[in-house]
């Protein structure tokens, strides 16, 4: 009986398993559940700690223009903002494979997870206003 040697795969080896593990991947239930917990997690501990916190500013209609106004979610809180439009992208994907029923059943249980419930789903209510699912229904908020 010949014992092989354990050999390390070459980067190439590893590049390929990786490529054919990424061939099985099947978007689900749980993995949007996973991610919008996961986001939302990020965005409360934003929200709840003090030095994200920004002052409000007064703003006058017409005063900025409408590529400034664009820009302003971003230079007031960048990682926030991107963290809701990463929301709004978990919803599109989402709607390709689910009806809006079930999405906002996936929504209540991330919202549940640990937090503030309320807080919670009233963003991904926000973020996801105005999806269609598959079956061509729309989220209204």
């Amino acid at each position: 009986m010949s014992h092989k040697p354990e050999t390390e795969l070459t980067y190439f080896e590893g590049l390929a398993i990786r490529w054919i593990a990424d061939q099985d991947f099947k978007p689900s239930r749980l993995k949007l559940f996973k991610a919008l917990a996961a986001v939302l997690n990020e965005l409360e501990l934003r929200r709840t700690n003090s030095a994200y916190h920004t002052q409000g500013t007064v703003r006058v209609p017409g005063w900025l223009s409408e590529t400034e106004e664009a820009l302003l979610p971003y230079v007031r809180d960048p990682i926030g903002t991107a963290l809701k439009l990463g929301i709004r992208r978990l919803g599109e994907i989402a709607s390709k494979f689910m009806t809006i029923d079930e999405m906002m059943d996936v929504a209540n249980e991330a919202a549940a997870k640990c937090g503030d419930p309320a807080v919670r789903g009233r963003i991904v209510d926000r973020q996801w206003d105005g999806l269609r699912d598959r079956n061509g229904n729309c989220r209204i908020a």
